[in-house]
């Protein structure tokens, strides 16, 4: 496996002040990792901090062999580690879908290998619509799609499932598993277990003091990583 993202010793905070770790994670090509954990734990800051909106409080931060801890949320994006915010930050919703998706498009440095309306038809249909009148689940796909439109090589995931409906969750899960198929590293932070099952490599439990990884032959059921969940990792 070549890595491609790494934190060490990685303490994530605001204001110097430490929320979680240390962490050390490791992410290599065509990898995905889940970070489970109940709301307020530290999910979203790690994410944040890994993308740069955020800087460390203590630690290392590499990616494709560089270090990159204290460079800015743009720098990481224009160079393939996008971030994929729980409050769909990045999209402007007095524009409409397809202003959204070719603002985004502007700002990579490669054309994207990634087609949105192949992946969420739903934007084709809704792509003169202003962005403020769709549903939560079809901001989440715009959201998704206008990161993809970076052409990235590492998503940061944060709880794509709030506040999504079952069925469109489902669709949301199916484009980031075509996605996994299709190359793309991921890392996704989420206080439902049952939302990355079969969907990721690796899964490791959040609390406080840091990450705590799933042996490789674990059980992923949901049974049983649910227990994990509510055990703090235990």
């Amino acid at each position: 496996m070549t890595l491609l993202l790494q934190a060490r010793e990685l303490i994530a905070g605001y204001r110097k002040r430490a929320v979680v770790g240390p962490i050390d994670l490791d992410l290599g090509d065509n990898d995905t990792v889940a970070l489970v954990g109940p709301n307020g734990v530290g999910k979203s800051t790690i994410l944040k901090t890994l993308a740069g909106v955020i800087p460390p409080v203590a630690g290392v931060i590499t990616y494709q062999n560089r270090a990159v801890t204290r460079s800015p949320a743009y720098a990481h994006a224009r160079n393939g580690l996008v971030l994929v915010g729980e409050h769909r930050a990045n999209v402007l919703r007095t524009l409409t879908v397809r202003e959204n998706l070719d603002l985004a498009a502007g700002q990579a440095k490669t054309p994207s290998t990634f087609n949105p309306a192949g992946l969420f038809p739903r934007l084709g249909e809704r792509r003169r619509q202003r962005a403020g009148t769709l549903s939560g689940g079809e901001l989440q796909m715009l959201s998704l799609a206008m990161a993809l439109s970076l052409s990235p090589r590492c998503l940061l995931l944060d709880e794509p499932s709030a506040g999504l409906a079952p069925i469109v969750l489902q669709e949301v899960k199916q484009a980031l598993v075509r996605l996994r198929s299709a190359g793309l590293s991921i890392v996704v932070a989420e206080q439902r277990p049952d939302v990355v099952l079969g969907l990721c490599d690796r899964v490791a439990t959040v609390s406080a003091a840091g990450l705590s990884f799933l042996e490789p032959d674990a059980d992923l059921s949901g049974e049983a990583l649910v227990s994990r969940y509510f055990n703090g990792g235990a």
